[in-house]
């Protein structure tokens, strides 16, 4: 074999391996972006992008002539045609922002932006490949470089890393070979031995071979498609490079890769496919979603009625259609005083669905173009073209204030008039004797349904064991009785599951509720949801309020009817009641009044432009504008303290009392003293009475009975009475100020208007 054959030859096959290795890892990045090609366009693509890269590698003074021509294109388009270069400055620079973002973990890769992301990549892969192959360095660097890049990938859910792998290992070698059988022959050609021309097919047919032989066996080994789950080591990684977060969720939730589905817990691993009940699970810590709202909030994503004894059914499904942005859910003019109207919005990340998540009530959404919705009785809303990775939606809701305050204003729901009454109260003949006499006993002497709920609730969360190693029903047992008397413990299917029969066993309709809750928040008032977020609970028609959730799950607090908002949703309703029905000096007190204290707002919006100039003059602006802002706040503050002091003094005993109480509830819930769900005031002012005893002065015990006498009774409240409240109310400012500190004490005060 001449010399010149042995070259081209070795540049025919060393081409090959160059190809197809390219291709290996570059279909991979496309996999990852989330390419939307069908294979052979995206073959072809890397084939053509390939070759250019090759050919500027062996004729380097191409780039040049390529470089020329392309600016001579475009002064003509531009000046001819059309202003071209300012379209493509803009067009990169999006780019680029959108990926800085995305590196820093900030967004997801604009739709528009894969394919050249990707071509880029492809650039950057064909480039390092062809250099090595083609300007003899160490091919052991491809080797490193792209296994490192297999099991990465295979690490990161891309199961078709590990079959790509394969491919690559085998053209490695079949180039190995190749190159070590041509410089034998190339040596053996000077030395004129022609027993080296021999070896030449024997050499390709081992090459060949081996290689094949590599691929069938490693492909048909036992192996194991699952990932590592080293969470530390997750989030490690995650904290050190968030774009990694990103590589996880693969191209398998974007749109056209994959059909989304309503949601159950069988899309996470608290429920088998087939819906049986128990059993031990692993959490994922991949995120899903990201939400944007003034709280945390339950986000319903499906209800089930109907309870076998070893799992959870639907009942009658029955859906309406309605459009994005129509109202389904509207409140009547005399409901609406029973609900505070909120926005939340929702951004998909590594999560495909149909289900709109949401609390009860949601009553509009607010998405991507025209689309139809679908509800059901027990506001479960699907979206009919579905919501993919980097997708995301807005929602209304109408979010009932607390059950204190709706017994107040004389709510009156009952739970005859619930259409499919019989649904929410059906149970199995499973259901054991020992069940229900538990539950009688810890119903006993109760006759208001929500003390009951509350009781069942409190049992559940204090008497049974949160554990995720919870044991496989056995054959024939009912879930509830293996629960409540044999396993004892257990995750929140089992809890939620016992507190929904044990309601029915009272007559209180209850459904079984799956979805998410919201994690961690990760800025201003955004929140992060993760497979770890996946859960059910229980929401109760308690009457005379309507559906409640409830938490007898003890991993997780109570999240909606906290402290703070039962007293924002009293004080809200005493506003009204007084606009409503004072007129003249007195109303215009009210309006006067500053109740904002108790809230730390935190609604800061991102303003993002592609002009840098633009961009930090606008930040020196606000840093400006917040510099001054600062100390006229805190002023302000002290003056609108002061006048709303003055103006409560001069009000009369009765109405001075019931504020100052408002204002002591604040100061001991910020002292770590708030009123558990469910107490009424003599209770609460019981259990602490010991930590606020005074010797010879009022105690909260008496405070209490001040307000409530005040509140509730017919009879005046004496000056004496409301100046004694006053100075208990001072005596607690002192004692918070001493144990959070002067500065801490007047920021709250003064600035955030927290005290009252």
């Amino acid at each position: 074999m001449s010399a010149k054959n042995i070259f081209w030859n070795e540049k025919w096959i060393a081409g090959i391996c160059y190809y197809v290795m390219v291709w290996s890892l570059a279909s991979i990045y496309g996999r990852v972006l989330g390419v939307s090609m069908e294979w052979f366009q995206e073959l072809l693509t890397i084939i053509f992008v390939a070759s250019l890269v090759l050919v500027l590698i062996r004729k380097p003074f191409l780039i040049y002539a390529i470089l020329v021509a392309a600016l001579v294109l475009l002064f003509m388009i531009e000046r001819f045609l059309m202003p071209i270069t300012g379209i493509i400055f803009d067009r990169t620079m999006d780019i680029g922002i959108n990926l800085q973002a995305h590196f820093s973990g900030g967004e997801d890769i604009k739709a528009e932006s894969i394919v050249f992301i990707w071509i880029a990549m492809v650039v950057i892969l064909s480039s390092f490949t062809g250099v090595i192959l083609n300007k003899n360095k160490k091919t052991s660097l491809l080797l490193i470089m792209y296994l490192i890049s297999f099991v990465y990938y295979w690490y990161v859910f891309v199961d078709a890393a590990l079959m790509m792998m394969l491919v690559f290992l085998a053209m490695y070698f079949f180039m190995v070979g190749s190159e070590n059988y041509f410089s034998i022959k190339r040596v053996g050609d000077e030395k004129s031995d022609g027993g080296v021309s021999e070896l030449y097919p024997l050499w390709m047919q081992t090459a060949i071979r081996y290689a094949i032989l590599i691929i069938v066996l490693s492909y048909f080994l036992p192996k194991g498609y699952q990932p590592l789950n080293w969470e530390w080591l997750n989030k490690f990684i995650y904290d050190l490079f968030p774009i990694v977060e990103d590589m996880r969720g693969g191209s398998q939730y974007t749109r056209g890769s994959v059909e989304a589905s309503p949601f159950d817990l069988t899309f996470t691993s608290y429920l088998e496919s087939s819906g049986r009940l128990g059993g031990p699970v692993i959490l994922d810590d991949q995120r899903i979603m990201t939400v944007r709202a003034d709280g945390r909030y339950y986000l319903r994503g499906n209800v089930r009625q109907i309870y076998t004894g070893t799992h959870w059914e639907n009942g009658d499904n029955t859906f309406t259609t309605y459009k994005t942005g129509q109202n389904f859910g509207p409140i009547s003019e005399e409901e609406d005083p029973h609900f505070r109207e909120k926005t939340i919005d929702i951004l998909h990340h590594y999560f495909a669905s149909k289900t709109i998540f949401g609390p009860w009530k949601t009553v509009e959404v607010e998405g991507r173009g025209n689309q139809k919705i679908r509800v059901n009785e027990d506001g479960i809303i699907l979206m009919s073209d579905g919501i993919y990775k980097g997708e995301g939606y807005s929602i209304r809701i109408q979010q009932p204030i607390a059950y204190q305050v709706l017994l107040a204003m004389q709510r009156d729901e009952k739970k005859d008039s619930l259409p499919n009454l019989q649904a929410y109260l059906n149970l199995p003949s499973t259901v054991s004797t020992r069940t229900i006499a538990l539950t009688c006993r810890i119903t006993e002497g109760m006759e208001d349904d929500y003390q009951k709920a509350i009781a069942i609730e409190s049992y559940l969360r204090n008497n049974y064991i949160y554990d995720l190693q919870g044991e496989n029903l056995p054959e024939n047992d009912e879930f509830v009785d293996f629960f409540l008397f044999k396993s004892k413990r257990g995750y929140c299917t089992y809890f939620a599951t016992a507190m929904a029969v044990m309601l029915r066993i009272e007559g209180i309709p209850s459904r079984y509720v799956e979805g998410y809750t919201m994690g961690d928040k990760i800025e201003g008032n955004v929140y992060e949801v993760t497979q770890k977020e996946a859960h059910a609970w229980v929401e109760a028609f308690i009457e005379p309020v309507g559906w409640m959730n409830f938490e007898p799950t003890p991993s997780l607090p109570w999240i909606h009817q906290d402290e703070s908002e039962r007293i924002w949703a009293d004080m809200d309703r005493e506003r009204e009641l007084y606009d409503e029905e004072e007129t003249g000096p007195k109303k215009k007190l009210r309006e006067d009044l500053d109740y904002d204290f108790l809230w730390d707002h935190n609604d800061n919006e991102v303003v993002t432009t592609e002009e840098d100039i633009l961009l930090y003059k606008l930040i020196l602006w606000l840093v400006i504008v917040l510099m001054g802002i600062v100390p006229i706040k805190f002023m302000m503050g002290v003056l609108n303290y002061m006048k709303l002091e003055k103006r409560i003094k001069q009000m009369p005993p009765k109405e001075r009392v019931q504020h100052i109480y408002q204002s002591i509830l604040v100061l001991l819930a910020l002292s770590g003293y708030a009123c558990n769900k469910g107490e009424t005031p003599y209770e609460f002012s019981s259990r602490i009475a010991y930590k606020f005893y005074y010797r010879d002065e009022i105690g909260i015990m008496e405070v209490t009975d001040i307000f409530v006498r005040s509140k509730y009774s017919l009879n005046e409240v004496s000056e004496e009475e409301a100046q004694a409240m006053f100075l208990f109310k001072e005596k607690l400012e002192k004692r918070l100020r001493k144990n959070i500190g002067a500065r801490e004490y007047y920021v709250r005060k003064y600035f955030y208007r927290k005290l009252g």
